[in-house]
């Protein structure tokens, strides 16, 4: 098992960078227009991996496992929408 320490750094400030370099990461690829918004936050989820693995000490392969939940989680919704039209004719609800 593995516990998480939220002030691993041992200063509060050092470790809230360090957990906003992702997300600081994401919005500069998307606003200088140069890589488009999916390829932007694929970039920034092997970022956020690379964060936990190596300065948070998360063990990779429940990194890896947290990644996957969130796209799972992140695409069910999408799916539902789109798939809604269909849903309606055969009468199943997502």
């Amino acid at each position: 098992m593995w516990d998480q320490i939220y002030n691993l750094l041992g200063i509060p400030a050092l470790s809230t960078i360090a957990a906003a370099v992702l997300v600081v990461t994401l919005l500069v690829l998307i606003a200088s227009g140069k890589v488009k918004a999916h390829l932007a936050a694929i970039i920034a989820l092997i970022v956020a991996n690379i964060i936990t693995i190596a300065i948070f000490t998360m063990p990779a392969h429940m990194s890896i496992r947290a990644s996957l939940l969130g796209v799972v989680v992140g695409f069910f919704p999408i799916g539902c929408i789109v798939l809604r039209p269909t849903s309606i004719r055969s009468r199943r609800w997502c």
